[in-house]
């Protein structure tokens, strides 16, 4: 099998992925770990350097999605005043209202 024969969607958030792709990801991340512990330090220092640009990238992506939210600081300017006035409704209690 290769990486190519594994077909994965990242696209959402870990904490809501389904079933489905979190053993495809298990299944990509066991494939991996058979492949480390065949390589050189060299190589492995290589991988790592590559892994952490990826996941810098990823991490940049999403930051700029957050910065694309139209008027976000502001609106996290308000919702951190209204945590600290008490204006807030507990989401579990939602349902009372």
């Amino acid at each position: 099998m290769t990486i190519t024969d594994v077909q994965v969607n990242l696209s959402t958030s870990e904490d809501f992925l389904d079933s489905e792709t979190l053993a495809q990801i298990d299944l990509v991340q066991q494939k991996i770990q058979q492949y480390l512990q065949t390589l050189s330090l060299e190589n492995l220092k290589t991988i790592l350097e590559f892994a952490a640009y990826l996941s810098d990238k990823e991490s940049e992506q999403a930051t700029q999605e957050i910065r694309e939210i139209p008027n976000i600081i502001e609106k996290l300017k308000e919702a951190e005043m209204d945590l600290q006035s008490g204006r807030l409704i507990d989401w579990k209690n939602l349902d009372d209202l």
